[in-house]
């Protein structure tokens, strides 16, 4: 039973780590003209603290009920979490600046 528990933790990880590049990604074109420094940031900072008041939560529930209990409220935050990240809007501000600068840059170059 041990070995599911490392290896679906595993498993986790690896996927984890994908899912926070495209975050990044998405914070970056949400918040540009902001620089990427802060909108990173500001995703470092906040995971962090969550995690770390999410670990307090699930400690105190698990100590107060059992582990069912602190499983099913883990998979109820990521069923919200889920839907909160299929309802945010595809924003691309960053990459049509981006166009745009480019588009520009084509047509002063045309000209000469």
């Amino acid at each position: 039973m041990e070995i599911l528990v490392y290896l679906s933790a595993l498993i986790l990880g690896f996927f984890v780590s994908g899912y926070m590049a495209v975050g990044f990604e998405t914070g970056v074109e949400l918040t540009y003209p902001e620089t990427e420094f802060n909108s990173s940031g500001v995703l470092n900072s906040v995971s962090q603290t969550t995690g770390g008041l999410f670990t307090l939560l699930f400690t105190y529930i698990l100590e107060i009920t059992n582990d069912f209990w602190t499983n099913i409220c883990m998979v109820v935050l990521l069923v919200i979490g889920t839907i909160l990240t299929a309802f945010t809007k595809n924003v691309r501000k960053r990459q049509d600046a981006l166009q745009q600068h480019k588009s520009v840059t084509e047509n002063k170059a045309a000209k000469y």
